[in-house]
């Protein structure tokens, strides 16, 4: 059964992501490279070297998630999504699972850490952001959205140099750096996102459902039938089902040809790829952000399909 939310209303305006970023009409998608410190055509390779030296000397890295330290150990964690790049320059759109999953995914698994634990976590979630179905189809993607995916994880694999050749001397700015580059990455992969700006869905209430049910499954608790069922509500609770069925109805929209994150391919079997790519991206970024539920759903592959089957079924 399809969901009943009512359809995205058409679009007012048909500024780009250049307009909306403040920056002039013809910057275009070469204004929102810009932003990266990376100009059209140029080599992600170049950036990559670029931001390494950049954080190698303290210089201005971005710090969109910063930890702090007491007694050893990693007590506090702040992310920042006001000043974040996005495939859309300075607008970030409205994400397809709600950013409070990404915030979850740093504040669940840095917290306790010490500095060289939450670097084999970031190396984790690295891994993690690798397997998307989003990036792993990336070569669908317009070449220019693969050119900003590219850069970030290029200061992604920067920010992961830095910190490894550390060693055990691995600092708060170093594990912040490469943090904050994680959750830039993770943003801009494809089908994450659509150009529109819209209201809150409740996020907070959901996120605080699968944090409890996360706690309960981290003290031993069974994922039983009444848990699955909390897991498929505040799951399916925490997608955007309206940026969703743009991205089902619209693939090609004139307005969003240059601006849409997702793989341009018309036609009711793109749609159809759409919508289980976005099902199991969403259900492997829970994952990633409740770490008790990765493990129970790992340990109940049955339940673990049924989950996304649920979601996909929705979209």
């Amino acid at each position: 059964m399809r969901s009943t939310h009512p359809p995205r209303p058409a679009r007012a305006t048909n500024r780009g992501p250049s307009q909306r970023a403040g920056l002039p009409p013809s910057a275009g998608r070469s204004g929102t490279l810009s932003m990266l410190g990376m100009r059209a055509g140029q080599s992600a390779a170049v950036v990559g070297l670029r931001n390494l030296q950049a954080i190698a000397d303290g210089g201005p890295i971005q710090r969109d998630v910063t930890v702090g330290v007491a007694a050893g150990n990693i007590n506090a964690i702040t992310v920042d999504r006001a000043n974040m790049t996005s495939l859309f320059g300075g607008d970030q759109g409205d994400h397809t699972t709600a950013f409070v999953v990404f915030a979850a995914m740093f504040h669940n698994r840095l917290n306790g850490q010490t500095l060289a634990g939450a670097r084999v976590v970031l190396h984790a979630i690295r891994g993690e952001i690798l397997a998307l179905p989003g990036y792993i189809n990336i070569a669908a993607a317009p070449a220019w959205a693969q050119a900003i995916t590219a850069a970030e994880l290029a200061t992604v694999n920067a920010a992961r140099l830095v910190a490894n050749g550390a060693g055990a001397g691995v600092t708060v700015a170093q594990i912040n750096a490469y943090a904050s580059a994680l959750l830039s990455f993770r943003n801009v992969i494809p089908l994450s996102a659509i150009e529109f700006g819209g209201t809150g869905h409740a996020e907070g209430y959901h996120h605080a459902q699968l944090q409890a049910l996360n706690g309960q499954l981290a003290g031993g608790a069974a994922l039983t039938a009444a848990r699955r069922q909390t897991l498929r509500d505040h799951a399916l609770g925490l997608v955007d089902h309206a940026a969703v069925s743009q991205i089902n109805t619209n693939p090609l929209h004139p307005d969003e040809q240059d601006t849409f994150p997702g793989f341009q391919t018309a036609g009711a079997a793109a749609i159809t790829n759409n919508q289980a790519r976005i099902a199991n991206q969403h259900v492997q970024s829970i994952e990633s952000a409740y770490p008790a539920i990765r493990v129970a759903l790992a340990a109940a592959p049955v339940h673990r399909a049924a989950l996304v089957t649920h979601i996909e079924g929705q979209l």
